[in-house]
């Protein structure tokens, strides 16, 4: 009896080291598989966010968030590195006609619009409604268009220090560079009963939303009251439709302010409030890949006859610089009112140029950039109801087909 005794301790001691050992065995493991897991996990983020910037074009950026992990590396991950790479190897010159398509604020409510009074000719004439808009945008889509950056169409002359050039674009092989702008964007007064926007805002989720008048008189927050909102969702659903971030430019007069925002008819507090809010409303425009135009500061109609004399663009300019550029930001980009064309060596063109506007947009379709040695020449086309009715071939050759996109409740010109 004593002899079993003795082995207890023994016994006992043996099984503890085994339960110890068989404790450290399966820790050991349950830490590998959790560092396994947590790596995989982090693999997958990796290689998910690689993807949502090659879906816009970012290639070089996807590389080197997929290089700056490179204890992650494993065959999926270096397949896609390669297919990256093949990707920017393999962009190609666009040598096609140059797009640079316009239009003015969207129509909301047609109803509303096309009532028969004194502003429904003009709204017919100028304007699309947002679901003739929408359908072009799928139709464009379709097409290969993809959105791109105005600014990608010059770059630095190296021969000439502080000048600019008109540059190559290069694009994935099949699409067709898109340079999209809006014009006014004020929100007139005589709109107001229309079915057009109020104004922009910034909602809590830092997107651009539309403030709408319905039939009932009652305003409406809304994502389809214009241009803006409908293609920020647009380019979401469709993130190929967008070249690295590229949405479109905003073309800006000073007449009644900016953005539904009356900033050049207030006083004291009001204006500053104003100011303020169209600030936070251009911020958050361009972080979301918009940019800004001068549009003149009046819009008058001497720029429509191209009688505007020097000191009447000098007297326009600095009133653009003095009360709009302050809420928008520096710009190089002219969009000419009423289209006009000026010459290369107009004492006119030549001041708007030595103001810094680089690109200069009047209105024709020709289709092609003029490089004018310190400046480019970038003809919009318009699309609006006139294009609509009386450009149908122009428009189904290039854009879209006209019968599936116009609205029933337009009236024929």
């Amino acid at each position: 009896m004593k002899r079993k005794l003795k082995k207890t301790p023994v016994i006992i001691l043996i099984l503890c080291v085994f339960v110890s050992g068989l404790f450290i065995f399966f820790y050991q493991r349950s830490v590998v598989a959790s560092k396994l897991a947590q790596e995989e996990a982090d693999r997958i983020a990796l290689l998910t966010k690689a993807e949502e910037l090659e879906q816009g074009y970012f290639y070089e950026e996807a590389l080197t968030l997929l290089n700056s992990r490179p204890e992650l590396n494993n065959e999926t991950l270096e397949a896609k590195k390669a297919s990256l790479q093949d990707k920017k190897e393999h962009l190609v010159l666009y040598e096609g006609p140059i797009h640079h398509i316009f239009f003015h604020s969207l129509i909301v409510h047609p109803e509303m619009a096309f009532d028969g009074d004194y502003t429904a000719e003009g709204y017919n004439y100028w304007m699309v409604t947002n679901d003739e808009f929408k359908k072009m945008l799928d139709a464009l889509y379709q097409r290969n268009y993809v959105l791109y950056d105005i600014q990608s169409f010059i770059e630095a002359n190296p021969e000439q220090p502080g000048k600019i050039r008109k540059a190559d674009i290069y694009v994935p092989e099949g699409k067709i560079p898109l340079v999209l702008s809006i014009d006014d964007v004020s929100y007139y007064n005589y709109m107001g009963k229309d079915g057009f926007a109020r104004k922009l805002i910034v909602d809590e989720q830092d997107k651009i939303a539309t403030i709408v008048r319905n039939e009932a008189g009652e305003f409406e927050t809304t994502y389809d009251g214009d241009v803006m909102p409908i293609v920020d969702q647009f380019v979401l659903d469709h993130p190929d439709f967008s070249y690295r971030g590229a949405k479109g430019i905003l073309a800006l007069t000073g007449y009644e302010g900016v953005f539904g925002y009356r900033i050049t008819d207030l006083e004291g507090d009001a204006l500053k409030e104003a100011q303020q809010e169209a600030t936070a409303v251009a911020d958050c425009l361009k972080r979301h890949g918009w940019r800004f135009a001068s549009h003149s500061y009046t819009h008058n109609g001497f720029f429509k006859t191209g009688k505007i004399t020097m000191d009447e663009l000098i007297y326009d300019t600095e009133r653009w610089e003095k009360y709009i550029q302050p809420v928008l930001g520096a710009t190089n980009i002219y969009i000419s009112p009423f289209g006009v064309h000026f010459s290369a060596d107009d004492e006119r063109y030549r001041y708007l140029v030595e103001k810094g506007f680089q690109i200069y947009c009047p209105v024709d379709s020709s289709l092609r950039i003029l490089d004018r040695g310190d400046n480019i020449v970038m003809p919009r086309v318009a699309i609006d109801g006139l294009a609509l009715w009386e450009k149908p071939k122009f428009m189904s050759t290039y854009y879209f087909n006209v019968e599936e996109i116009r609205n029933s409740l337009r009236p024929e010109i």
